[in-house]
């Protein structure tokens, strides 16, 4: 698996920075959920389109019918099990979406591990301010604490990879988002170490 993570972070970097510009396939994946509230209300489409907003990624806002009136309603949420689901198209990279609720976001990156059609279900999608990496398909509730260390080390692989192509590396985004990391978990700005849950969480 580690050898699959770095072959799609590389992928990834070279497609960021022109080197891959031959056109690939690309696949299908869709995230359905069950949203709630921090305090576990739950979260029904009206509601939805009124406090929360949900971009793709670049920060695109088109990804529900709240936003965008070619997506019809019926396809991003269904009432009687009150699941969203929210179709992506990749290449090579992962799934990335950002919820934004109030003055707060989440961000959710999901594995798709180089390519192919998937589906990923989370039954309980509660909302909780952070930065979040998934690797299986099915999720009763996420694990926070794992999901955010596994985001983490990420981050660090792709900045890392960033660093070893990039001579000014320090101004890609990935290396701003490990900066924010490291200073949210107490780490040195020039720490590279792979962390454990006892380094973020002192367990």
């Amino acid at each position: 698996m580690q050898r699959l993570f770095k072959k799609l972070l590389f992928s990834f970097v070279l497609l960021s920075i022109g080197v891959a510009s031959v056109a690939q396939p690309s696949f299908s994946v869709y995230l359905s959920f069950r949203l709630y509230t921090p305090q576990g209300e739950s979260i029904d489409y009206t509601r939805f389109c009124q406090d929360f907003r949900l971009l793709g990624e670049g920060g695109r806002e088109d990804q529900t019918p709240c936003t965008n009136e070619h997506i019809a309603q019926q396809y991003f949420y269904d009432d009687s099990s009150m699941m969203y689901r929210v179709p992506g198209t990749i290449v090579y990279n992962d799934l990335e979406r950002l919820f934004i609720y109030g003055s707060d976001s989440m961000q959710i990156i999901l594995a798709t591990y180089g390519g192919g059609n998937r589906s990923i279900q989370i039954d309980s999608l509660v909302f909780k301010p952070g930065g979040y990496y998934l690797t299986d398909t099915y999720y009763h509730h996420i694990d926070f604490q794992q999901a955010a260390l596994d985001y983490y080390n990420y981050i660090l692989e792709w900045a890392t990879l960033t660093r070893k192509q990039l001579a000014n590396y320090q101004e890609a985004p990935v290396y701003a988002i490990l900066t924010r990391l490291r200073r949210k978990y107490g780490f040195p700005l020039d720490d590279w170490e792979k962390k454990t849950l006892a380094d973020l969480f002192g367990e």
